[in-house]
């Protein structure tokens, strides 16, 4: 065999495009630490953006090791790689996309654009004072009165009249036109905005005289659903008619309301640490979940997957399939010790976005995150840049800009 046409008889390598001054290092491509290292934060930061910092550091290492490495002069290589097995295949999870999403391929979230400044805003978790219209405005309770605000008009215009009745509860509907405000005595009053006046005020049908409208919750028709803080829920007509009521749905304060996006399914949650679905429009309860070390603060449906939900609990964030009646993924919050403050899914990217609050000891205030995720595993932005709880994430009429 002629040698220099022929080198399968050879048991040496080709050594023309080797570089053997690499040979004498061993070099890892290992991965950066985790994104939430608390050595990134500094008190006097306004804003970082964590994630964008480890996207910039993931860029540069993988250029110094194309520079370092090239594919052209490969050190030594006898034969070619074997090909993975099916089993080898680390990045190819079938279960890892566990609801449908477009996520972004790097991070994009930028400073704030515009700030509002809010007098006393309320921040307890159970309460629910703000909340942005379709038609662009945001609605928040301050001083016991409901308060209008445009964020690009910067409009500010005092709204209700109502004596100081207004209670802890603000809601619109899902064009933007009305919204619902929870009121002493029991009551809940609608507002319409295009005429700038009360046009009905109802009364919680449960048996306690003295409930407060807690939660609150528009359907597509008008329809409203209430709940009060003795635990009854209650769903009125497009003329405010009470329909059905249940007095005892919960034990204590219901929390949250919350109907999925075909409105084939209301969720629930309460101070008494149990969370129940129900089938609409039948209104009628299909099955409950218990927590164990506290109640849920915050819930979100998937924006197209009308049967995919996330509950975020003490310690860690739970997919559910209400179809399946069981939990799809759990995965513990990223930061040891911290809680989530408020969660939704971006309607048109399918991305969950989470209001983090991480403590640092007894004696400093917290930190908030603003996290972006694929799935309950991939971070794919995130930023810092508040130093306290941050318990509203609002969504505008296009879903493009999002208001904490």
């Amino acid at each position: 065999i002629n040698a220099r046409r022929n080198f399968s008889d050879r048991f040496i390598p080709r050594r023309a495009n080797a570089n053997f001054d690499l040979s004498y290092y061993y070099i890892q491509n290992s991965e950066e630490k985790a994104i939430h290292d608390p050595f990134f934060y500094k008190d006097t930061d306004s804003f970082v953006n964590t994630a964008k910092h480890f996207y910039n550091l993931r860029q540069y290492r993988t250029k110094l090791w194309k520079t370092m490495m090239p594919e052209e002069e490969r050190v030594l290589i006898f034969s070619s790689p074997k090909k993975p097995k099916d089993t080898d295949k680390k990045y190819e999870n079938p279960d890892r996309n566990v609801w449908p999403v477009c996520a972004r391929t790097k991070p994009l979230i930028g400073p704030p654009s515009i700030v509002l400044d809010m007098p006393d805003l309320d921040t307890n978790i159970y309460h629910h004072v703000v909340d942005w219209g379709k038609m662009g405005y945001i609605g928040t309770i301050y001083e016991r009165e409901v308060h209008l605000w445009h964020p690009e008009e910067k409009l500010r215009r005092h709204v209700t009249k109502t004596g100081g009745r207004v209670q802890h509860c603000v809601k619109w509907n899902r064009k933007g036109t009305l919204f619902a405000m929870a009121m002493t005595l029991s009551g809940v009053c609608v507002w319409d905005c295009n005429i700038c006046k009360a046009v009905k005020t109802v009364v919680c049908t449960c048996s306690f005289e003295r409930c407060t409208v807690t939660a609150i919750e528009w359907t597509r028709d008008n329809s409203l659903i209430t709940g009060c803080s003795e635990g009854g829920l209650c769903w009125w007509s497009p003329e405010f008619l009470a329909i059905k009521m249940f007095c005892r749905a919960h034990a204590s304060y219901i929390i949250n309301i919350k109907v999925s996006c075909n409105e084939n399914y209301l969720v629930t949650s309460g101070i008494d640490k149990v969370v129940r679905l129900w089938k609409l429009p039948e209104f009628k309860e299909d099955f409950e979940i218990t927590m164990s070390r506290s109640p849920v603060k915050s819930i979100a449906w998937h924006p197209w997957r009308d049967s995919l939900m996330v509950l975020a609990g003490a310690k860690c964030t739970t997919l559910w399939n209400i179809n399946a009646r069981k939990p799809v993924r759990c995965c513990r919050h990223p930061y040891g010790n911290s809680i989530v403050d408020s969660l939704t899914f971006n309607p048109l990217s399918g991305e969950l976005v989470v209001s983090y609050y991480a403590l640092r000891n007894h004696h400093e205030e917290g930190i908030h995150f603003l996290t972006v995720l694929k799935d309950l595993d991939d971070i794919v932005d995130e930023v810092q840049f508040h130093v306290g709880r941050v318990p509203y994430l609002l969504w505008d009429a296009q879903g493009t800009k999002l208001g904490t």
